[in-house]
């Protein structure tokens, strides 16, 4: 290093040393600078806020939406894009090689467990699907009373039946889809059903165009076939999750994931 740039090193050092003491001297610099960076934290927060995801940010559910017409395509053949993996139950993200399956999720926009559950589905599914190369098949049907609109839902149910305004599918569908499947539900394992209450049959199949309610959200079914077969049974899904499964609550990750992990037979739940 040369004369002429150790002198610059040393020029440079010391007024740097010199700044430093004037400004531990400037008290009122230093609370203007905490003053500012305070200000600018503040100012700063919804803008960080808004760039962080929370429930409402998904809209996964809304993506996959199919009508109870195509639902009834997919059980019975006409449609077959439906078919999908459907995993062993070792644990080890194996896929059937006899076997077809698909998940239909049944949720309304005034439910706060379908509010909860929807992220922590949507980041199971895609995470499955691109890491396992899966072909894991799941739609959603929307049973809500005004679609896309949480408090008119919530306004509309229980009043007069004209404010049903859900054209995907009726209320009178809702009440087949639980007809069909009561027994399903009731004749599964106890570990597949709500252990948050106690659903008698009549909850399961109460008509909720009498009570002027909904089918019980969210309702999660699995079905699958042998590859052979052309038909899926609606009154014999796999599974059957009305509300939440066991003491599993839809408002923690780890609880969806087990849930989903079971429902496509990757690992099965042990209870």
């Amino acid at each position: 290093m040369s004369s002429t740039e150790v002198k610059k090193n040393s020029k440079a050092k010391a007024n740097l040393i010199a700044f430093w003491e004037w400004f531990k001297s400037a008290a009122w610099l230093q609370v203007l600078l905490i003053v500012g960076i305070v200000v600018g934290i503040v100012v700063s927060i919804p803008y960080i806020i808004r760039a962080i995801p929370t429930e409402s940010d998904s809209e996964f559910f809304e993506g996959r939406q199919i009508t109870y017409s195509k639902f009834q395509q997919f059980l019975n053949g006409e449609d077959t894009s439906c078919n999908g993996s459907v995993g062993t139950g070792n644990g080890n993200a194996d896929f059937s090689e006899d076997r077809f399956g698909f998940a239909v999720i049944f949720y309304k926009d005034n439910c706060s467990n379908c509010d909860s559950m929807e992220p922590f589905v949507e980041n199971w599914f895609n995470t499955f699907n691109e890491d396992y190369s899966a072909n894991f098949k799941l739609y959603t049907i929307n049973v809500g009373w005004v679609p896309g609109d949480s408090d008119a839902s919530s306004d509309a149910e229980g009043h007069d039946i004209s404010e049903y305004e859900n054209e995907n599918i009726s209320l009178d569908d809702q009440n087949d889809i639980m007809q069909a499947i009561a027994d399903a539900y009731f004749d599964q394992p106890e570990k597949y059903q709500n252990n948050s209450t106690s659903f008698t049959r009549n909850d399961v199949t109460q008509d909720v165009k009498a009570t002027k309610t909904t089918m019980p959200t969210p309702t999660v079914l699995f079905y699958s076939k042998s590859k052979t077969e052309t038909k899926y049974d609606m009154s014999k899904p796999d599974k059957v999750f009305l509300g939440q499964m066991d003491d599993l609550t839809p408002s923690n990750r780890a609880d969806v994931n087990t849930m989903l992990s079971d429902l496509y037979n990757i690992t099965v739940y042990q209870g």
